[in-house]
């Protein structure tokens, strides 16, 4: 129940409007309201903008890159290969769909 979070999900004129938001209530504790969780690894957030995914994203990669490119004179490009598709290519889950949806 610690991780447990609700969404209201909207394109934020709704909330604006002032209308209030039903308490969930389960095993006598109230479950919170958030703007944005993250769920199997993809931060969602109310508005359904994937922004904040792609940019948590974009520094992941980004800071392994440039691990990769400072030590990238010890190996054989076979070797490369390999580190790429361990270190890089497992954050390409669902990157399409993320791009196609930020603005």
């Amino acid at each position: 129940m610690k991780k447990t979070n609700a969404i209201y999900f909207s394109n934020g004129c709704r909330i604006n409007k002032g209308i209030t938001l039903p308490n969930i209530i389960f095993d006598n504790i109230s479950i919170p309201y958030v703007e944005k969780t993250k769920l199997l690894g993809v931060i969602i957030d109310n508005k359904l903008k994937f922004d904040l995914h792609t940019i948590d994203l974009c520094k992941k990669v980004s800071y392994k890159i440039r691990t990769l490119n400072r030590w990238a004179f010890l190996f054989e490009a076979q070797f490369k290969i390999i580190l790429f598709k361990l270190f890089i290519l497992p954050y390409d889950y669902c990157s399409t769909l993320f791009f196609h949806f930020t603005s």
